[in-house]
């Protein structure tokens, strides 16, 4: 039997000269902010693809808890890194992951030595133009149109994630798209202005 494919590390370079970016952690949050960046490498480093995923509240709860840092703190010390892009900020901002592309890069030789490329920062997850800056006002019929072009496009290969698919169908619940993602069908509804 073959070995499963690891796109993790057991260890990770710990270097003696701190980055600018740690000298900042740790002046703005103390010993905190040194102890968090270290916890931080080492469950990036035991990762799978070096990325952690912290859309959970659970898993916040937990990584703090493995940090002795109250959640908020966390949470702030994370929102620092992002506005000084050393965690990817699109990551973070957009679906609370957490990548350092720098980091994944120190262990080519250890991808090398596996025969493949180092893992790639993870995608975004994909949401319908429909869902995308949703707004309190109504639709135009420009908005209704290209919406309907959209969705036509949408293939089995695009189902929404139930996250999304809640928030679609919260936003636009009394106006003008329902989307069954399990059997891919998708129905126009005729807004009832009547109501």
């Amino acid at each position: 039997m073959a070995r499963s494919i690891r796109n993790s590390a057991d260890y990770f370079p710990h270097f003696v000269q701190p980055t600018d970016a740690q000298a900042i952690l740790e002046y703005e949050y103390g010993n905190d902010g040194y102890v968090f960046w270290f916890r931080l490498q080492e469950a990036l480093a035991g990762a799978e693809s070096h990325c952690l995923d912290f859309s959970h509240n659970l898993t916040i709860e937990s990584f703090a808890i493995k940090c002795r840092l109250e959640r908020q703190l966390m949470i702030t010390i994370l929102d620092t890194m992002a506005r000084m892009d050393v965690i990817d900020r699109e990551l973070w901002e957009s679906g609370r992951k957490v990548w350092i592309g720098e980091f994944v890069q120190l262990f080519k030789p250890l991808y090398k030595s596996r025969g493949r490329d180092v893992p790639k920062k993870p995608r975004m997850e994909r949401r319908l133009q429909a869902c995308e800056g949703l707004q309190d006002d109504k639709p135009t019929q420009a908005d209704l149109e290209h919406d309907e072009t959209r969705i036509e496009e949408v293939s089995e290969s695009d189902a929404l994630q139930p996250a999304i698919q809640a928030e679609c169908e919260v936003a636009y619940s009394d106006q003008y798209v329902t989307i069954d993602v399990l059997t891919s069908s998708y129905a126009r509804i005729e807004h009832d202005d009547t109501s």
